[in-house]
């Protein structure tokens, strides 16, 4: 099973030639992966946590079969389905006891994450736990491609520096913070994509009230809608 299309890629760090953007992009074949037909494309996913639910019923309305990367999270009412919906033995987890059975024609699994990918970000790892999950599951959910974690490392090592000047707590600032940082970044000449990439490298690190993903707060779409419209993607 080989994907063709992306439908949650970190910003600026496309690996499928096919992808789903968050926000308009003129690299995309489109906007919102919730907007799209699945079936049309064997899908790689690799949802937000807070979207993991609506994923799976995007999966089974679509009939869709691809790639899904999730946390092997047994307590989460999600994971029950999600197992059910399996073609294969997850891959990265322990295998679960019994025959996996496809769901309704439904068809994904967890693909292992590569071998020669560098250790967990600490600040990553932290964020995780701190959100109870399970610290095995953590790093199975950081198995970054090697061209996520470099550049995400590099907004991250960023963002420490500018809690540590204004003494903000870089797990769980209020999200006002964040958006200053990329405002901060966005004076300092970063182009769209790369406040972009910025962008979900925080959403990977802070935990907002009510478990709010930092990347979709509508503070942080519209400061993102602002700089795309002043200082556009290049083609």
């Amino acid at each position: 099973m080989k994907p063709d299309i992306d439908q949650f890629p970190p910003e600026s760090i496309i690996d499928l030639s096919q992808y789903v953007s968050y926000e308009p992009d003129p690299g995309s074949v489109a906007v919102d992966a919730f907007t799209v037909q699945w079936s049309q494309n064997v899908f790689y996913a690799f949802p937000p946590f807070s979207v993991i639910t609506r994923t799976l019923q995007k999966i089974q309305q679509d009939q869709a079969t691809g790639l899904l990367i999730v946390p092997y999270w047994p307590t989460q009412t999600w994971c029950p389905p999600l197992t059910r919906m399996l073609i294969q033995p997850p891959l990265g987890a322990a295998e679960p006891k019994g025959h996996i059975v496809p769901s309704s024609g439904s068809q994904c699994c967890t693909p292992t994450a590569p071998s020669d990918v560098p250790g967990p970000l600490p600040l990553v790892q932290e964020n995780l736990q701190s959100q109870g999950i399970p610290s095995s599951a953590s790093d199975i959910m950081q198995s970054w491609r090697t061209s996520i974690r470099v550049q995400y490392s590099s907004y991250i090592k960023k963002w420490m520096e500018y809690c540590r000047k204004w003494k903000i707590n870089p797990i769980s600032p209020p999200v006002a913070s964040g958006r200053n940082f990329l405002a901060e970044l966005y004076h300092k000449g970063l182009s769209y994509s790369a406040l972009n990439t910025s962008r979900s490298a925080l959403a990977s690190v802070n935990v907002l009230q009510g478990n709010q993903s930092f990347g979709n707060h509508p503070l942080v779409s519209r400061f993102l809608k602002g700089t795309f419209t002043t200082r556009p993607a290049l083609t």
